[in-house]
């Protein structure tokens, strides 16, 4: 028995040696995939057996994580934090400057013309930051129901769909947990009653009993709330490679897009963004 306290002693112990191999992979894994949330670092350095599954481990990596940002060795872009943001009203220098952002951002909407309307939603801060990149690239809303929805944030989206008036489609990124479950449910409940005349169907599109086998997800402790519903694993989002998220939103999203409509879209657009090139008298 003192045989093995003391080789788990030295499994936990964050030696330099150690330290440096947990920098080293911090890098390796947000080179290869960024960005990510600094949980999502965590998964993917865990999934190399450099530490034990912990809280203690996690502060640990986002100690260093933040120590290499400062020192220079790590972008600061690779990392995303959703939950702080800087709100200022869009403003130009004059109407020159106004026209020419306007000709050479102008976008047409994509889901116009299209027969349904797809939201991508998620519970967390940080996810925004993960999806962002394939929401904006298909012109998708990304709203952030953290926890437990607020009535008036429901109402407030089920009244934006209604004014679409299209079939809704909207995909769930979310802890696979009791919590996760609940406020998908909430959602999938809730929406319909604000928005009785659209028909929504709500979708779990992460994290999946399937996905958590198929992409070998590292589990954790279900939570006492967890085990009193019979949970016997959970999986955090943050859990699934950020690449592997956004590839999920884009399948998701792209299997709702018709390909001619959207062509045709397309091409509206360019023309559209010509013509005000051409009233501002340059290029754009």
């Amino acid at each position: 028995m003192t045989g093995a306290s003391t080789k788990q002693r030295t499994v936990h112990r964050w030696t330099k040696a150690k330290d440096l191999e947990v920098r080293e992979a911090i890098y390796d894994v947000l080179a290869e995939d960024h960005p990510a949330s600094v949980r999502g670092v965590y998964y993917r350095v865990l999934s190399r057996g450099l530490f034990e599954k912990d809280e203690n481990s996690y502060r640990k990596v986002q100690q260093r994580v933040l120590d290499m940002r400062r020192r220079g060795d790590l972008p600061y872009a690779w990392i995303t934090d959703g939950t702080r943001m800087r709100l200022k009203p869009r403003s130009w220098a004059d109407v020159d400057d106004a026209l020419f952002h306007t000709a050479r951002t102008y976008r047409r909407n994509l889901w116009g013309d299209q027969g349904v309307h797809v939201e991508v939603w998620t519970e967390k801060d940080a996810m925004k930051g993960v999806l962002y990149e394939a929401t904006a690239e298909w012109d998708v809303p990304l709203p952030i129901a953290r926890g437990f929805s607020s009535e008036s944030f429901l109402y407030a989206s089920a009244a934006e769909i209604a004014s679409i008036g299209k079939p809704t489609y909207i995909y769930f990124f979310a802890d696979y947990d009791q919590a996760g479950l609940d406020l998908v449910r909430q959602v999938e409940e809730t929406l319909p009653r604000f928005a009785p005349d659209v028909p929504i169907t709500v979708v779990r599109a992460a994290v999946t009993e399937q996905q958590i086998d198929d992409l070998e997800l590292i589990t954790r402790d279900p939570s006492a709330k967890d085990r009193r519903n019979g949970w016997t694993r959970c999986v955090e989002v943050d859990a699934v490679p950020p690449r592997v998220l956004r590839d999920l939103a884009r399948s998701c999203i792209e299997s709702h897009v018709d390909q001619e409509q959207l062509a045709m879209t397309k091409r509206v657009e360019a023309e559209e963004r010509s013509i005000l090139s051409e009233i501002i008298g340059g290029d754009a």
